[in-house]
């Protein structure tokens, strides 16, 4: 039974999708920006969504050999990161990272604290570099006491966070809790794993290389998507609207952060003194593009494994994920 709680979050998504909407068609400008899109610019942003979606699960591949040692077909490499993005509109929280989980188990047969703890460290030190070069902006616009600074202050230190969380955790482990021990102790076991990636120092250089490769090319794509519209800007405002974009797709709250991104990229757009609806369509130039592989991807994926999927209860999956 569908429960309204549960719904929310699509109605969120498509009430921003909504705004968003009205912001674009309510400007004769945007109009205007759109027609300046070739075929060649959109080829190459879809180009270029394909090597982040590579990278993306290079370091999938990488981790589940380190940790189980298995190794997952390079094919993977591709095809998995873009049906994440795909799931992640079908599933409120982190629906791509659950997708990953239900993928690695049933293909590779790769435990579900194993496929979590990769997502988490993946995107821990994603978060923690990309709250490093918000930092840096920070620092480098006379913005050091701000919130955007301290939130990325935040961000920088969620490693550290994550590791206190599992020492805390080990001591509530001591005190009988009930049912709650069984969440804690699974908890407890990810963020151990976790903690083991972080000390293999090999997983960790190999990481923080490849998201820093991850960021270069996502700032790329975001120089591009400018140019592609005509705009001008200032390279260390792409910077900004990269990592602003970056942390919106890092964390999402609701299916595909429908809206979020677009509003995010168009207020970041409005700090450096530029046009909000400008913003906006870069962000949404970028989603389209990146969600048109995963759709491709997404569904291929899906039909060429559905015997393989059967095996597995993706409901079971998704409520045990809800739990977590």
């Amino acid at each position: 039974m569908i429960r309204f709680k549960d719904i929310v979050p699509y109605f969120i998504a498509l009430s921003l999708l909504g705004w968003v909407a009205w912001i674009i068609l309510s400007e004769k400008e945007a109009i205007l920006l759109l027609n300046r899109l070739t075929v060649g610019n959109i080829g190459v942003s879809i180009l270029i969504a394909a090597i982040l979606y590579f990278i993306n699960g290079e370091q999938i591949r990488f981790l589940v050999k380190r940790s189980s040692g298995i190794v997952m077909k390079r094919s993977d490499s591709l095809i998995l990161p873009a049906s994440m993005n795909l799931w992640s509109y079908i599933f409120p929280v982190r629906g791509g990272l659950l997708f990953s989980m239900f993928y690695i188990k049933t293909k590779y047969n790769v435990k579900l604290s194993q496929g979590f703890s990769i997502g988490l460290f993946t995107f821990i030190l994603s978060t923690s570099i990309a709250g490093g070069f918000g930092l840096y902006l920070g620092i480098t616009h006379n913005q050091i006491i701000s919130y955007f600074s301290l939130i990325s202050l935040l961000l920088l230190l969620s490693p550290v966070f994550t590791f206190l969380s599992s020492g805390l955790l080990k001591r509530l482990l001591a005190i009988e809790l009930g049912f709650f021990n069984t969440i804690l102790k699974i908890v407890h076991k990810t963020l151990s794993e976790f903690n083991e990636h972080m000390k293999d120092f090999q997983s960790t250089a190999f990481i923080v290389s490849s998201i820093f490769l991850s960021i270069s090319v996502y700032i790329f794509w975001v120089y591009w998507a400018v140019n592609s519209f005509g705009m001008n800007l200032k390279m260390t405002s792409v910077i900004l609207l990269a990592i602003v974009l970056r942390l919106s797709v890092i964390a999402r709250f609701i299916p595909g952060n429908l809206g979020v991104q677009e509003l995010l990229s168009g207020a970041a757009f409005q700090i450096v003194g530029e046009n909000p609806m400008n913003g906006i369509l870069v962000a949404l130039f970028i989603r389209l593009c990146a969600l048109s592989l995963g759709i491709a991807f997404g569904i291929y994926s899906f039909i060429a494994n559905i015997e393989e999927f059967k095996s597995f209860s993706f409901t079971e999956l998704w409520v045990k994920f809800k739990n977590y």
